[in-house]
């Protein structure tokens, strides 16, 4: 039983009386998934590789922006920052899962309710520098046909995926007659090397892979770009990603992002990159190239270190024996992540 009028209904109908603020989403919706299950280990760092790129992204962008994110059932610490976030206004939307929907889950939620008319979607460990956004926007103006643009350069695609994923790209720029086509290797070598790196590779053999394959720069009205796809970073326009999303709700289980890239292939969009690296990958630690600029930026909102009780079972006592529990722990990390332990 209803007793007395509902404050809000008599807020819509006396709007002289009483003043009923409506939010009205802003043209930018900036969104992330993140997923953090606990703070050791592999994820000993993510916490702060997450700070950094929330922090930077409202560092560089200058406009107004709605902020969404999307969270797979991080761990408590996790969640607690983020509920700060989002109390201070930082984040405008904070959707919480209790389970992990993946990526492509929770792409499929974003991307289908988005009413933005740019959507920018971004990996929880990826650091935004100044005049991403800038040189996004300069490339989706210059370039109507322009579906997708990523703030970093990547090295073309062997032939098999560039012709799933680009081949409409390509033909795109090739038929269109003020739109100046050149193939070659125009990415400073050192960037390559550095973003190879950060995904975990030998810098020489990625590098050595992305020399392989031309690269594809277009260029109009003295705006260039590169063809290219990169699902961990891009600036989209709402209605490329609304012909695809929401997708089938098993999409997720079954299916993978390359369904999302046969899509965009099969239409007349093209995908783009700058030529200039804005954005950084930071992977789930911070390389000591960029420690200084992200503690600059952190400041006070740096994870302090946690203090963890232990309780040592007897066979710790013996001599030498924590030193080889810590050496077989480092061996195993090393062998199922590929990284070296100091």
């Amino acid at each position: 039983m209803r007793i007395g009028e509902n404050p809000t209904k008599f807020a819509r109908h006396n709007p002289d009386i009483v003043r009923l603020d409506i939010k009205k989403p802003e043209n930018i919706l900036a969104c992330t998934v993140v997923y953090i299950p606990r703070l050791d280990d592999y994820y000993a760092e993510a916490l702060d590789v997450l700070k950094a790129s929330l922090y930077s992204l409202c560092a560089t962008v200058d406009r107004p922006f709605d902020l969404l994110v999307y969270d797979n059932g991080s761990c408590s610490e996790v969640q607690d920052f983020l509920r700060k976030l989002h109390r201070e206004d930082i984040i405008q939307w904070l959707w919480l899962s209790s389970c992990n929907m993946k990526k492509i889950g929770a792409w499929s939620q974003i991307f289908g309710a988005a009413q933005a008319d740019l959507v920018y979607f971004f990996d929880c460990d990826i650091f935004h520098r100044a005049g991403w956004l800038e040189d996004c926007l300069a490339v989706l103006d210059a370039y109507p046909e322009a579906g997708i643009v990523n703030a970093a350069p990547l090295p073309m695609k062997g032939a098999a995926l560039q012709a799933a994923t680009l081949s409409t790209s390509i033909d795109i720029a090739h038929r269109t007659r003020d739109i100046h086509v050149e193939q070659g290797q125009f990415t400073n070598p050192d960037w390559f090397r550095e973003f190879g790196e950060s995904l975990g590779s030998q810098p020489d053999t990625y590098l050595a892979q992305a020399l392989a394959n031309p690269q594809v720069r277009v260029t109009r009205n003295n705006v260039s770009a590169y063809i290219q796809s990169w699902h961990a970073q891009f600036l989209a326009r709402r209605s490329v990603l609304q012909g695809f999303f929401p997708a089938d709700r098993t999409w997720h289980t079954e299916g993978s992002d390359r369904g999302f890239d046969e899509y965009l292939n099969s239409t007349e969009i093209m995908r783009l990159g700058i030529v200039e690296p804005r954005v950084i990958h930071l992977g789930n630690t911070i390389h000591p190239r960029y420690r200084e600029e992200v503690a600059q930026l952190l400041g006070e909102h740096a994870t302090k270190p946690r203090l963890v009780p232990r309780c040592n079972p007897w066979f710790m006592r013996i001599p030498g024996m924590p030193r080889v529990v810590r050496r077989l722990h480092a061996l195993t990390f090393e062998a199922l992540y590929n990284v070296k332990c100091s």
